[in-house]
Formats: C-alpha cells, structure tokens, sequence
C-alpha cells in the first residue's frame, strides 16, 4: 500500500515493478492524488472494505532509464517549474503551494521556449522551440493540469503532448488556463499523438519531471512498458466499466 500522494505512489511503484505477483495499491492521503483521479474518488480508495476486495488490472508504466513512472513524464516549463519547486521547500515557512507559486513566478521571469529535438517512436527527428513535452500515461499531474484528457493507463500506448512556444508572454496565462481544464487539444501550437517511445534531446541540460522527481539532463527516453504493474482498483469504480467497455471496442 502507497499511503501518500504521488511521490509515494512514485517510490512505490519502483519498488514494486519486476515482481510479477506484487499488486499496488493506494490510500491517497497527498495534496494532488492526481493518478488516482481517473479510477474513482478519494472517499473510494480511503473506503478498506471496497480496498480489500478491490479488483488488481494490468496497467502499463513508462520507463525513462532505471526509473519507472505511472503516470506522466515531460520535460520544458512545467519540469522547470517542478524542479525549482523542490529548491523552494527546503526553505523556512514555504508550504507546497507556495514553493508552486515561487517556482513558477521565477520560470515567468526567465526564457520560458527551449530548444528541443524531438522525436517520436521511429519517426524524423526535429528540432523545435518548445513550451513543453510530456509523455503521458494517465491524464492529470501537476496538481490538477489535465494533460492528456484522452489518456488510458491500460490501453498499450502513450499520449504524447508537445506544445510549441509563441512567443509573448501574454499568450502564455490563457493558454495554461486550457492547458490546466484538459482545453488545449485543438489549440494550433498543440500536437497531440499516440506513440510508444518518446525521445528529446536538448543541447544545454535541461529539467526533466518523472512523476514528480526531478532531475537536469541532457537526453531523456520515455518508453512504453505495456502492463508494467498490478494496481488494485477499488469495488464500485466507473473504472472497471469503461474497460470492459475498452476492451470490446478494441476487439
């Protein structure tokens, strides 16, 4: 059991992953819980008997090198934002909230576009100004941003998200307003595809998010890993009626 939020959740799945017979399971007591959110409400998971007798799927993860997550990887402003957040906490007086705030506040006042080259699966490689890249498994992170309104973490593919930089800042406050209600599909700077490798290379060492941890490279690889875990859906969940539903349309 991750008895945590998503970075519990992170270190969890970590441990967990490669052992076939383990099953993961949650009791969401984090400030976001955002994997959760699509299997079923807080009230459900904290329920034990609905835990107990909850129903273990087969969910695919993805894995950037030695590190596995289950929920979404991105690299450019929101990684920025990720990374300086975990510098703010360890100062005096910042809660999480407003370590985001302060984080993000100082990724407004510095270049906001980086240079990437992107390549999808097998695909051309091309280089591009980017505002973010994220490689989704699932659809909320960040504390309630709706990346990938699309997503499903059993369906054997990725949701990649790749929004283009334009330049002016004004552009920039309703365009993450769309981005954070799951608005931004149709959006011209927005390309939004399926896929199963996602790799980005940036010339200058840049963030990189993994479920909420945090580190700067140079090069970053999100694969798909089909049916990675075992992770216990609690009874009653609408989620356990989408995926027979799911599975039917795909046969």
């Amino acid at each position: 059991y991750a008895c945590g939020g998503d970075g519990t959740l992170y270190e969890v799945v970590n441990g967990a992953y490669g052992y076939p017979n383990c099953e993961v399971a949650v009791i969401p007591m984090g400030s976001g819980n955002d994997f959760v959110r699509l299997f079923g409400t807080k009230e459900q998971f904290c329920n034990v008997e609905a835990q107990v007798t909850g129903i273990p799927v087969e969910l695919d993860v993805i894995k950037c090198g030695d590190k596995i997550a289950v929920n979404q990887c991105s690299m450019g402003m929101d990684a920025e934002v990720c990374a300086k957040q975990s510098y703010f906490k360890k100062m005096p007086l910042m809660t999480g909230e407003t370590a985001y705030v302060a984080a993000a506040l100082q990724a407004l006042c510095k270049k906001i576009g980086h240079e990437f080259t992107v390549t999808i699966d097998d695909g051309e490689p091309i280089k591009q100004d980017v505002l973010l890249c994220v490689a989704a498994n699932s659809r909320w992170y960040g504390g309630g941003f709706k990346a990938a309104p699309l997503a499903w973490p059993d369906d054997g593919k990725l949701d990649f998200v790749i929004i283009r930089h334009e330049r002016g800042r004004l552009r920039l406050f309703p365009l993450l307003q769309k981005y954070k209600k799951g608005q931004h599909l149709g959006l011209p700077m927005t390309q939004y595809v399926n896929g199963t490798k996602l790799t980005i290379h940036s010339d200058v060492p840049a963030a990189v998010n993994i479920d909420g941890e945090c580190e700067y490279v140079n090069d970053a690889v999100f694969e798909l890993v089909p049916k990675g875990i075992k992770f216990v859906v609690p009874q009653f969940s609408e989620f356990h009626k989408g995926r027979t539903e799911r599975e039917a349309a795909r046969k």
